[in-house]
């Protein structure tokens, strides 16, 4: 019986419940395309913290992300080492640098050079043929997204960064860069070649713990004993580096508004529309609360209106943006995942409830003899 209710408004005008398909689906894509940019911006963000092994950095005061160091004294290193609970120091250099591929290809990138037995952060979506290349201290491992920018066709091409000479080892896969400057991973005497630097600097230290050692209590001796400098767990410094790129440049901001004003205009496409067959079907509603009805009947017959256009304008949604996932050639990845997904799904069944709750408040109010007698 509600099931028959709530599809006759559907049937009763079909253009405009396609029209109200299509809006609502077009809302539903701008939130999931907005919320999968961010997600996008984290895997680049994180990407090299994430594929890192250290449960904490030891950086320079005031560093705010991971691609802005500083230089580091590595004496800390040894200050650290003898911490109970510490099992390794491992030293990481990161920094930007001038890039010479083919003549008229120069272009800014940010050289990584790492241990990887240290857990330092590596290259990853790279065949494990290729993975030897990582202790090479003459062979830089690149990206072939940027392979145009970087001017480079492949494997075994020499180029130039400051001033020195390497050689492309490997390349690797969909490893983007949120400053748009291509990271460029090498070994640590390479890095640190590279950058000008002795043995006796670097970027930052990466502490890995002794099993069963407490990170909080081991991060308050090293803060004690490097007063200097900050100590930040895995976690603190990946929220850091996200905040300063996400929403201290305002782009996090920017697609957060756009998708919430996604659902505020699906929420309320589908709230005028359900207003409208209300109004239309007044008479029919009326008489219904005339016979018995009770308000749980029509609010659930509302209810279910609602949720079967926007269960249908979200599955359109889920669809499209998939498709447009998998088909864009933009330089902006966009991660859409079951996670997302599921989300945009609670977001709808929210939009539903609130356009459902909007539209049962004209007809919870009205009297049915005062209709009926028009």
């Amino acid at each position: 019986m509600i099931l028959t209710l709530a599809s006759h408004g559907l049937n009763h005008s079909r253009a405009r419940f396609l029209a109200t398909l299509v809006a609502v689906a077009l809302a539903l894509m701008l939130v999931a395309i907005q919320l999968g940019m961010m997600a996008g911006f984290e895997r680049m963000i994180s990407g090299p913290l994430d594929h890192s092994d250290a449960d904490l950095w030891i950086v320079p005061a005031g560093t705010e992300s991971f691609d802005e160091a500083a230089t580091l004294d590595m004496s800390a290193r040894y200050e650290a080492l003898r911490v109970d609970g510490v099992a390794s120091v491992s030293p990481v250099v990161v920094g930007f640098a001038d890039w010479r591929g083919k003549a008229a290809h120069a272009t800014t990138v940010v050289v990584v050079g790492a241990d990887p037995a240290g857990g330092g952060p590596r290259p990853w979506n790279i065949s494990p043929d290729l993975l030897p290349h990582q202790t090479d201290d003459t062979a830089i491992i690149a990206d072939m997204s940027y392979a145009g920018q970087l001017g480079i066709e492949g494997g075994g091409q020499l180029v130039s960064i400051e001033g020195k000479t390497l050689r492309v080892a490997a390349m690797t896969t969909g490893i983007r860069s949120f400053t748009t400057s291509p990271y460029i991973f090498a070994t640590l005497t390479a890095a640190r070649k590279i950058m000008g630097l002795s043995e006796r600097h670097g970027s930052y230290l990466l502490v890995k713990l002794a099993p069963g050692s407490s990170a909080s209590a081991v991060q308050a001796v090293l803060k004690t004993s490097l007063p200097r400098i900050e100590v930040l767990t895995a976690t603190e410094f990946r929220w850091r580096n996200l905040s300063r790129w996400m929403f201290e440049t305002g782009a996090g901001e920017v697609l957060l508004a756009g998708a919430v004003m996604g659902f505020l205009v699906g929420a309320v496409i589908i709230a005028q529309t359900m207003h409208t067959s209300i109004r239309e079907n007044k008479k029919q509603l009326a008489t219904l609360r005339a016979m018995g009805a009770s308000d749980m009947f029509l609010a659930a017959t509302i209810t279910l209106h609602a949720a079967i256009t926007t269960g249908v304008a979200t599955l359109i949604a889920l669809l499209a943006s998939i498709a447009l996932v998998h088909i864009a050639t933009v330089a902006l990845p966009i991660s859409f995942t079951v996670g997302l997904g599921m989300f945009v799904v609670a977001l709808a069944c929210g939009m539903s409830l609130l356009s459902a709750a909007i539209a049962y408040r004209s007809i919870a109010k009205t009297d049915p003899a005062m209709v009926l007698t028009e």
